[in-house]
């Protein structure tokens, strides 16, 4: 049986003033709103779609502040697991030096140049086989329309 990824941890208030379901990650997430991961442990807010009543978009403290009550109301911005800013990032703007996951890493950094001649030869042999196999039956369904 999985386990799930999450778990209530608490209530929490925003910059609002306005009190928030707070929850503790059982497993690495992904901030749906920059991407960053939220840690094992560490402590988030969910956003729920307007189409779903139920909150499942996971938001880390940096895109969703807020305080709990072992903070004394206190809002802070901080990543993390117990809400305490280490003092790094406190004037950064948005997105500055955040951690991304490996996945996001992979998919936005660019692939290594390959030579050319041989991206360029395979794409023509897969070209000519998918032609081979696909000519008759186009050849066909053209002959069809005309």
């Amino acid at each position: 049986m999985e386990h799930g990824i999450s778990e209530i941890y608490g209530e929490g208030r925003g910059p609002d003033g306005r009190a928030t379901p707070v929850y503790r990650a059982l497993r690495e997430l992904l901030c749906s709103a920059c991407g960053a991961p939220i840690a094992e442990g560490s402590l988030f807010t969910r956003k729920s779609l307007p189409q779903f009543a139920m909150r499942i978009m996971p938001r880390c403290r940096e895109c969703a502040p807020f305080g709990t009550a072992g903070e004394a109301g206190r809002v802070t911005p901080a990543v993390g697991d117990g809400g305490a800013s280490d003092g790094a990032g406190g004037g950064t703007p948005k997105g500055a030096g955040v951690k991304r996951s490996k996945l996001l890493e992979g998919l936005l950094t660019p692939a290594p140049e390959r030579e050319g001649g041989q991206e360029s030869e395979r794409a023509r042999d897969v070209a000519e086989k998918v032609a081979s196999r696909l000519g008759p039956a186009l050849s066909r369904s053209r002959r069809g329309r005309s």
